[in-house]
């Protein structure tokens, strides 16, 4: 039988983020405290002591200052836009949004209030909506990087990753020191899979931030998927350093120690991303493949179980746990596993290939044909898939 684990590799853009309105005094809370004193309605100085607030992370005071600039000028549209922003920052999507959409019934010509506002519905995952305020943002401000890249977020997000690289390179040629924009234009290439053109992007990410721990992490899964497992394994310990708590580069550097046969080490590196992450599926279900494959039966069952326990769409979870109990001759429990991974993902080729062996072990040919030509519907040239049809089809006609 065809055995093949799934290893997940975990991968993620960096997101938008949010712009605060610049302020021009740069004083301390204590000296527009003395201002607001000797002037309650003073609501530049409300305004300011907001942006102070922010730079500390107290976005809760920073937003009753805001609010108490408004109150004194309803037409503050930089007190709504960094109302806005500080609403974002607290989670409060909705009212971020309604914040930044004043800002812009104050200035039709606001290009901040767009931009902020295409983050908040980028975040709410309302992708038709945030690219519409990227672009006004640009057409206001043809020079906005930001702009820019975070319309390749949107873009790259809803799968036009063309159009996602197109504009993470107008933010480079803008700002060429803007690393989130060659880090993000390197994960487009990724997933149009360019892997070496998203090395280099990765790379000069690096160059311009050298502590960009996520930019090692996808350097690393880009030489994985290049077979490069040595500088893999480099630069996921390398993002390991700058951020000990980045569960992610411990699962991806544990799926390239499992590439290389070193199954106590994946397992180790497993684990370790599961107790920054107790709820992270992936690392559990790339566990349950490396016990499986170090014939730990038990433990590769209880980690598949794990996953659907978290995730119960998780579709290779099953399927792993189908190949655990066709290698013990549990064959209806591994017909079963794979029936539900099919049912999650209809186009799951290998579901179909491996329930179509179970049933040619058991002389089921009618259900093995089934499956193999579903198999080869949505794969035409999986080789072992026709192969094994064929086998198929004489046994049913002896």
């Amino acid at each position: 039988m065809k055995k093949r684990t799934v290893l997940l590799i975990v991968l993620a853009l960096l997101t938008g983020i949010i712009a605060y309105a610049q302020t021009q005094a740069e004083l301390s809370i204590e000296e527009y405290n003395r201002i607001i004193q000797r002037n309650p309605n003073d609501s530049v100085a409300y305004y300011n002591r907001g942006n102070a607030y922010v730079r500390i992370g107290n976005f809760d005071q920073a937003i009753a200052d805001y609010t108490q600039a408004i109150r004194i000028n309803p037409n503050y549209e930089e007190a709504f836009d960094n109302r806005g922003a500080a609403h974002a920052q607290s989670g409060n999507i909705d009212q971020s949004i309604a914040d930044f959409t004043q800002a812009i019934q104050i200035n039709p010509n606001f290009a901040s209030a767009y931009y902020n506002r295409g983050v908040s519905y980028s975040n709410r995952n309302n992708i038709v909506q945030a690219i519409a305020d990227f672009t006004q943002a640009i057409r206001i401000n043809p020079r906005l990087a930001e702009a820019f890249n975070n319309r390749g977020l949107a873009y790259s997000r809803s799968g036009n990753m063309d159009q996602a690289i197109a504009d993470y390179t107008q933010a480079i040629q803008i700002n060429p020191r803007l690393a989130e924009a060659y880090f993000n234009r390197g994960y487009a290439y990724a997933r149009s899979g360019n892997m070496d053109q998203a090395i280099a992007d990765y790379t000069q990410a690096i160059r311009i931030n050298p502590n960009l721990a996520a930019a090692y992490n996808h350097r690393g899964i880009a030489h994985l998927y290049s077979n490069n497992i040595d500088q893999a394994i480099t630069d996921f310990t390398q993002a390991i350093r700058l951020n000990p708590n980045l569960a992610e580069a411990y699962n991806n550097r544990g799926s390239a120690h499992l590439y290389n046969n070193n199954i106590d080490q994946a397992i180790a590196d497993y684990t370790h991303a599961i107790r920054i992450n107790p709820n992270f599926a992936e690392a559990f279900d790339n566990r349950g493949a490396a016990h499986s494959q170090s014939g730990n039966i038990d433990q590769a069952i209880a980690d598949f179980t794990q996953v659907i326990q978290i995730n119960p769409n998780f579709a290779s979870a099953y399927y792993n746990r189908g190949i655990v109990y066709y290698n013990i001759n549990n064959f209806d429990q591994a017909i079963a596993e794979y029936t539900q991974a099919i049912r999650i993902n209809p186009n799951y080729v290998s579901a179909y290939y491996n329930r179509g062996i179970v049933y040619y072990n058991r002389n089921s040919f009618d259900q093995a044909i089934a499956d193999f030509e579903a198999a080869l519907r949505i794969d035409p040239n999986h080789a072992d898939a026709r192969r094994w049809l064929e086998e198929a089809r004489q046994m049913r006609g002896q």
